[in-house]
């Protein structure tokens, strides 16, 4: 079966007509971005629940997946892009910073710590560590304060109202 998304634009289809669709797919974006507005369908996914584990009758035990419009991803991309950029022209990443980067990872976040626990097992010093897991994070961010956030940071204008908009009026459809 060949996953589709709300606007029934299967990702398949997308890519291989591309050469194609780059035109209009570009026209479409062009207008939502500087509109600042997205259209509905792209504010709609598909929700299929995915048992992880255990009991089947328990809602917990279920991750969602949810399939959105091709289109929408895109268009996310891009908007994911254009923030990155302003935000490394602007020096807004502090150096310590490397989840969501491009050249950085786990890796090149634990290298630091590696090093400090090296010394201090030579010195015959202690280390305590505390591990933290934000649950659903992303989850539970205030709308309202990311925007405060965004514009504080100088993202303003179209691309803020984009962002607005996507956030907006959200609808799922469970299968």
């Amino acid at each position: 079966m060949v996953s589709t998304s709300p606007d029934q634009v299967s990702y398949r289809l997308l890519k291989s007509l591309a050469l194609s669709l780059a035109q209009p797919v570009w026209d479409i974006l062009t207008r939502s971005f500087t509109q600042g507005v997205i259209p509905s369908v792209w504010k709609s996914a598909i929700v299929k629940p995915i048992l992880k584990k255990g009991d089947p009758a328990s809602p917990a035990n279920y991750r969602p997946i949810s399939l959105t419009s091709a289109l929408s991803k895109v268009a996310e991309r891009f908007v994911g892009r254009a923030i990155l950029k302003h935000c490394e022209q602007n020096n807004l990443f502090c150096r310590a910073q490397n989840g969501f980067l491009p050249g950085r990872s786990t890796t090149t976040a634990l290298a630091p710590c590696f090093q400090d626990f090296y010394v201090a097992l030579e010195a015959g010093q202690f280390i305590d560590i505390v591990f933290i897991d934000f649950s659903k994070a992303f989850d539970m961010v205030p709308h309202e304060l990311l925007l405060f956030k965004l514009k504080a940071y100088g993202i303003r204008g179209s691309l803020r109202n984009w962002i607005k908009d996507f956030l907006s009026d959200r609808r799922l459809q469970l299968t």
